[in-house]
């Protein structure tokens, strides 16, 4: 067997006729467009193009390909490229693939604009004077004072005296954009409002 490795072109349309799908959840706030991937067999072999997914949180493809956050891959099945996105990125949620500009420009986000004015991070250090707050993703609630799980925190930021350090910001490696019992990210409204934005202006 053959290995194959993936890359993506820039996003722009599809022969296929595929058009821009919006994930059922609302609180994830994605959308899937229809890119192309390359596909290298090998060195001796010429690339080849398959139909797949870039992943944003804009209704519309950017110009830009930093507004990609991740990439689903398709699988070596031709039913995979005819899947509906948002049923395949939760039945295979090994086949995203992070875009590290764009996902850069989520931490960013969320680091300047979300930990300063978030109520919610805002309580828990006033309640507990110094620790770690974690930014959680919302797909696994969470009973009071439990923390979640390693793939279901996005970034942590200290706090000392009740109040939030927002430097300390760290990202989390651990977390997954799509688990696949879980399904995709879910993040407040608020949160998600911040980010498009943010894409928008690219």
């Amino acid at each position: 067997m053959i290995a194959r490795s993936f890359n993506t072109t820039a996003l722009r349309s599809s022969s296929s006729g595929r058009t821009t799908v919006k994930d059922p959840e609302p609180q994830s706030g994605l959308y899937y467009h229809p890119t192309q991937i390359n596909i290298s067999r090998g060195a001796d072999q010429p690339n080849s193009q398959v139909d797949g997914w870039a992943i944003s949180f804009l209704s519309k493809p950017s110009s830009s390909d930093d507004a990609v956050i991740a990439y689903v891959l398709p699988t070596n099945t031709s039913q995979s490229q005819d899947a509906e996105p948002a049923d395949f990125v939760r039945a295979n949620p090994d086949r995203i693939r992070i875009n590290p500009a764009g996902w850069k420009i989520v931490h960013e986000v969320l680091k300047n604009e979300v930990v300063p004015h978030d109520d919610l991070l805002k309580f828990e250090a006033s309640t507990r004077e110094s620790g770690w707050a974690h930014l959680t993703d919302l797909r696994h609630p969470l009973m009071p004072g439990r923390i979640a799980t390693p793939e279901n925190i996005i970034a942590s930021v200290a706090f000392t005296d009740g109040q939030l350090n927002v430097e300390s910001y760290e990202e989390n490696k651990s977390y997954r954009l799509v688990t696949g019992y879980e399904g995709p990210i879910q993040m407040a409204d608020s949160w998600i409002e911040k980010l498009s934005k943010r894409f928008e202006s690219l």
